[in-house]
C-alpha cells in the first residue's frame, strides 16, 4: 500500500485507520510525498518530522517512508508506483478554501485520474474522532 502525503495533520488519522483496516493482512505501508519546486534540505526535514511522529504514535511496525522527486506529482508517483507494484494507493481529503479551490487541483482527484490502481480516499475531521497524540 502506499499513501501520499502532504505532511498535514489529517495525515496521522488517515495513517491510523490505515493501518487499522489493513491490519489483519498485515501489509507493507509506504509512506511518501512528492517534492516538487521545494528545497530539498526543507522537504526532508519535514518527512523526517512526519516519520518521527508517526512512529511515535502509531503502533505500526511495517512502515516505510520515502521522498520522491520529479516535475509533476502525478508524473513521479506514477512511476514510483509502477515501478515498485504498489496494489493500493491511499490519500487523505483535505477540506480547501476557495482560494484554494480556485488556484489549484486536488491532488485525490490527480490521482483519480492519472493512476491505475485503485483508491482509497479518507475524509477526516479537522478534530481527531480519537485521542491519537
Amino acid at each position: 500500500i502506499f499513501f501520499a502525503t502532504n505532511f498535514t495533520d489529517n495525515d496521522f488519522q488517515s495513517i491510523f485507520l490505515l493501518t487499522q483496516f489493513f491490519k489483519i493482512f498485515r501489509p507493507e505501508i509506504t509512506i511518501g510525498h512528492v517534492e516538487e519546486k521545494h528545497s530539498h534540505k526543507l522537504e526532508l526535514d519535514r518527512l523526517i518530522s512526519f516519520q518521527d511522529q508517526v512512529r511515535r504514535n502509531i503502533a505500526y511496525d511495517k512502515l516505510s517512508f520515502v521522498m520522491l522527486r520529479g516535475d509533476s506529482v502525478k508524473e513521479a508517483l506514477n512511476e514510483h508506483l509502477v515501478k515498485n507494484n504498489f496494489d493500493l494507493i491511499a490519500t487523505s481529503i483535505r477540506h480547501r478554501n476557495l482560494f484554494e479551490k480556485l488556484t489549484s487541483r486536488s491532488l485525490t482527484k490527480k490521482l483519480v485520474n492519472h493512476v491505475n490502481l485503485p483508491l482509497i480516499a479518507f475524509h477526516t475531521i479537522k478534530k481527531p474522532a480519537m485521542p491519537l497524540f
